[in-house]
């Protein structure tokens, strides 16, 4: 299983082989023969002992449910009997189901999760939080928020700036993603009629809003600088992505309005609020917004802009080399003509790890014509699907704060035998520059299903897509997961059991993973 020859080094000395440091894989999986099954059955023993424990002391002198007399009772008897003869059922047809854990087994993006996330989701998964739901499920969604943020800075991500959470899968980020981009999109238009049109924005009329390079908004393709109420329709749809999350907090500062006042006002304005048609004839707009993806791209995506309302049509398909990466010359010239009709583009995909080879499209290359493309008066976000190939940043090397307790692979004593490549490095390095990604510890993570996430650059860009439950309760100091996704109801067990990989299999997840 592991090379007798592999030299393991660690700041510049030389670990003696017999430590076999690297060795540490062995102990992250149950094994494909159940290697590890005895401990495996200890530690699972030892939680539902723990549950167990706490059932029984939490207000101890409770009157208990099932009793005695219930025992005794024949019906009681039976239901027992019945379960034990199902659940023997069960385990026999199980028996049929294809062995992801086995070597043998290498497809559909599959294999024997860590022990680490199998244990907390089961150990979790008993007490059956919903992490929609942070009023009852405070624990789980503490895992769930911790995770995010893991996730974000083994990205590249600003620690203090960003947020992840987790999906039942990439499907669900890939959409939400979308969703975000589509509102942030529109925002300006919505904004600039408000202004016009609302006297409690009056204050707000002549706001400039912060832009990262020129101070002000800077319209390219007309050369200068000008308020906001001025823009024209195609200005003010291709602003820089940071530009326009600055404005909801730019705009309630200058009419001291707070950020539920400041919203229920735009909700008279917004896209998602007053819905296509009537959006559409207000700004007298002509032409639909695309989203543009490699040929490669994940059937979610076409899922994304059916659900969203944007029309299979408008999801322009980039052809592939013969790696199987997007062709950034296809994408240019795609991108001319949009700019030639006027077509807003709301997203550029890059599809970091295809499915089917593994391909990584070339982001550096895309984020030079984002570039190039906005001084002409083009502009777009980025989204990252690295569903498949997102894990591989825990290879790169950053620079972490001194009060981290990440090592780096050397003094982890981990050498891979198989490097990545300049141009993945590469790839995998520019993508902190991606509004959002999409990767899912449920695949190279080694994470049970569900375990897909979204990690924003700006948590800012998920307020767009923000919905608050008029009927939570929690007042806690973190965010509440159920108003800022598109799912209702999700495992917090699926939490626990990304967390605990994430704490025992590596110290941090920017430290080498199995990926």
């Amino acid at each position: 299983m592991y090379s007798q020859q592999r030299e393991v080094s660690s700041r510049g000395d030389h670990v003696q082989d017999t430590q076999k440091q690297w060795a540490a894989l062995g102990a992250w999986f149950m094994g494909p023969k159940a290697e590890n099954g005895e401990v495996f059955r200890d530690l699972l023993t030892q939680a539902i002992d723990t549950h167990i424990g706490f059932r029984r002391n939490y207000f101890p002198c409770d009157s208990p449910y099932v009793t005695d007399e219930l025992r005794e009772a024949a019906s009681f008897q039976n239901a027992m009997k019945n379960l034990r003869s199902e659940m023997d059922n069960m385990q026999k047809e199980l028996m049929n189901a294809v062995p992801c854990f086995s070597s043998r087994y290498k497809a559909h993006v599959r294999w024997d999760p860590v022990m680490p996330a199998n244990l907390g989701y089961m150990s979790a998964m008993l007490f059956n939080h919903n992490n929609c739901s942070s009023e009852t499920s405070t624990i789980t969604c503490k895992f769930e928020t911790e995770v995010g943020t893991d996730l974000c800075v083994m990205l590249g991500y600003d620690r203090n700036k960003c947020m992840g959470h987790l999906t039942s899968g990439g499907s669900v980020a890939n959409i939400e993603a979308i969703w975000a981009a589509r509102n942030v999109k529109f925002f300006p238009l919505g904004l600039q009629e408000a202004l016009q049109m609302d006297d409690r924005l009056a204050e707000a009329r002549g706001y400039k809003a912060s832009f990262i390079l020129f101070g002000s908004i800077f319209f390219s393709q007309r050369g200068e600088e000008a308020e906001l109420v001025s823009g024209s329709k195609w200005e003010l749809l291709n602003l820089d992505v940071d530009t326009i999350l600055k404005m909801p907090s730019e705009v309630e500062d200058l009419t001291n309005l707070n950020h539920q006042q400041f919203m229920k006002i735009m909700s008279q304005y917004l896209y998602e609020s007053v819905g296509v048609q009537e959006f559409v004839g207000r700004h007298k707009l002509t032409q639909s917004p695309c989203v543009i993806v490699p040929s490669t791209a994940h059937i979610s995506l076409t899922k994304a802009v059916t659900i969203l309302g944007l029309g299979r049509e408008r999801l322009v398909t980039v052809s592939v080399d013969e790696d199987a990466r997007m062709d950034p010359e296809e994408l240019e010239r795609i991108l001319k003509e949009k700019l030639e009709h006027n077509i807003p583009v709301i997203t550029v995909l890059a599809v970091m790890g295809t499915t089917e080879g593994s391909a990584l499209d070339p982001l550096t290359d895309i984020l030079e014509l984002r570039q190039t493309f906005k001084m002409k008066g083009l502009n777009f976000g980025i989204h990252g699907d690295a569903a498949w190939g997102g894990y591989l940043c825990s290879m790169l090397q950053r620079d972490e704060p001194k009060d981290s307790h990440m090592q780096t692979t050397v003094e982890a004593g981990f050498v891979p035998e198989m490097y990545l490549s300049s141009y993945v490095h590469e790839q995998l390095s520019a993508m902190s520059q991606c509004e959002t990604i999409t990767i899912d510890p449920h695949k190279s993570g080694f994470c049970p299903f569900p375990g897909g996430a979204l990690c924003y650059r700006d948590i800012k860009m998920n307020t767009f897509v923000e919905n608050p439950t008029p009927v939570g309760y929690y007042h806690g100091d973190g965010m509440i997961l159920g108003d800022i996704g598109i799912e209702g109801s999700k495992p917090g067990a699926a939490a626990a059991g990304v967390m605990l990989a994430n704490r025992s299999a590596v110290e941090d997840p920017c430290l080498p993973n199995v990926a």
